[in-house]
């Protein structure tokens, strides 16, 4: 038989078709195009220090969906539209939301949005078929080959956001690359359409950190993935902010990270990041952009965690089948939690909170009546709330809720309070310890215990 062109799926990619200098060279340039006000502005925005999303008025909304839909109507070839609006009779393209996410994704260009609306819809009908046209879609749309991607935990969406609001897609392991590309591509349309479904993700955007494993780099794609991954991720309506390629260095991986370039769009390339180190290193690296490196499902040796991901799975088949009071599946930048981790101190709402708790602190230790220890309680709770912020319990069953009972909230941040006097104590008491003892430490030459409960010396008291 006649043996397949290069590129098809049948016959991987040579190495020798990239040439990683010139994608090396091409990336260099197409920065250089950019004005150092731009360059500056992506760079804070990567860092996670600035939101570039465009400023949202009423006014702003109304003008930009009338004439965004203007142009929709100017534009002649839209044959997905065409059949959902004509055929179908669909109601869902004419959605408010669904079409404000599109002109969030291009930070209310409404050309582009028009544009990104019109071919995310072609993607749905050659990807899901013709339900996708009349609603949004669900996991239930998966197949068998996409499930089988979701619970292999090579692509995760991270339980919590990063230090600016940002939700957090990581891509580990082998990263989907011994799935064929059809599943691989649908399951990604599926993921990055859900990562954004609520307005502080459409303005603030998500962050992809891509981290493959040894194995990943040995299965090279054909050339044809580039291609199609490019016009797919030029179509979701959801705004990448930033990229992170964490890979040692090495040929295989710097020949990988050519071929995730040539995938993205021009815009997407301005925003990536290159971590080429030891796995120790990478994770330091990437704590500086503000993202929470426990959380990353992968373990010191290469293997993918699923503890989160099978929450994650149950959650949303919840959501999805759920009309009315809907589990929550990622907290808020401002929302507080109650559970007990370590690996919820990190959270941005948990980290504010605990500002306003100390700084709130003296005055409510040193109150005299009850009445005053709670007017300071209540100052915390409405400050919180005032930020956009709610307060959040864990669910037994996987996922959050909100605490509607005021007294309840009251109630909660007081016992924080409490929990922190006790940690200053414990501080005091242990300086006190140390001081104390200081002078005769080590005279006999033995070591000593500096506390009765088996404390390690230097070990933080405070979780």
């Amino acid at each position: 038989p006649r043996p397949a062109p290069p590129g098809t799926p049948e016959e991987p990619l040579a190495l020798g078709d990239v040439d990683t200098d010139a994608v090396d060279e091409m990336l260099s340039k197409q920065l250089a195009n950019l004005s150092f006000t731009d360059r500056n502005a992506i760079s804070e925005e990567v860092h996670g220090v600035r939101n570039l999303a465009a400023v949202e008025t009423p006014q702003i909304v109304e003008k930009s969906l009338w004439l965004m839909n203007t142009e929709i109507e100017r534009i002649e070839h839209k044959p997905a539209y065409h059949q959902a609006v004509f055929v179908l009779h669909s109601r869902w393209v004419h959605d408010r939301d669904f079409r404000l996410r599109c002109l969030r994704a291009e930070r209310f260009d409404v050309v582009k949005a028009a544009k990104r609306f019109l071919k995310f819809l072609d993607l749905l009908l050659e990807y899901f078929g013709t339900d996708a046209l009349m609603r949004p879609i669900r996991m239930s749309d998966l197949g068998k080959e996409e499930m089988e991607i979701l619970r292999s935990g090579q692509y995760q969406l991270l339980p919590f956001r990063d230090r600016s609001g940002r939700r957090v897609i990581a891509c580990v392991g082998e990263v989907g690359l011994a799935f064929s590309l059809f599943p691989r591509m649908k399951f990604l349309i599926y993921l990055w359409w859900v990562a954004a479904e609520d307005v502080e993700t459409q303005q603030r955007g998500v962050i992809s950190i891509f981290w493959p494993s040894f194995e990943a780099a040995h299965k090279f794609p054909d050339k044809r993935e580039a291609t199609e991954a490019e016009r797919v991720f030029g179509a979701i309506p959801t705004r990448m902010t930033a990229l992170h390629q964490c890979t040692p260095d090495t040929p295989a991986y710097k020949l990988m990270q050519a071929v995730v370039i040539l995938t993205l769009s021009v815009e997407s390339r301005t925003r990536m990041k290159f971590h080429t180190a030891t796995d120790v290193e990478i994770g330091y690296g990437l704590m500086g952009y503000g993202i929470p490196v426990d959380l990353i499902p992968m373990t010191g040796t290469g293997n993918v965690k699923t503890k989160n991901l099978q929450q994650w799975i149950k959650t949303r088949k919840v959501i999805e089948d759920t009309q009315e009071d809907s589990p929550i599946e990622c907290p808020f930048m401002n929302d507080v939690v109650f559970r007990f981790g370590k690996s919820y101190l990190s959270h941005p709402g948990n980290a504010a909170f605990r500002g306003l708790i100390e700084a709130n602190f003296d005055e409510h230790n040193d109150a005299s009546t009850t009445d005053a220890k709670v007017a300071v309680t209540w100052r915390i709770v409405q400050e919180v709330e005032r930020r956009g912020g709610r307060f959040l319990v864990w669910h037994k069953r996987g996922w959050w809720e909100q605490i509607t009972d005021r007294a309840q909230i009251r109630s909660k941040v007081a016992v924080s309070l409490k929990e922190h006097k006790k940690r200053v104590l414990a501080k005091k008491n242990m300086q006190s310890m140390s001081s104390g003892t200081f002078k005769f430490e080590r005279q006999d030459g033995k070591k000593r215990k500096r506390a009765d409960d088996g404390t390690e010396p230097g070990k933080c008291l405070c979780a």
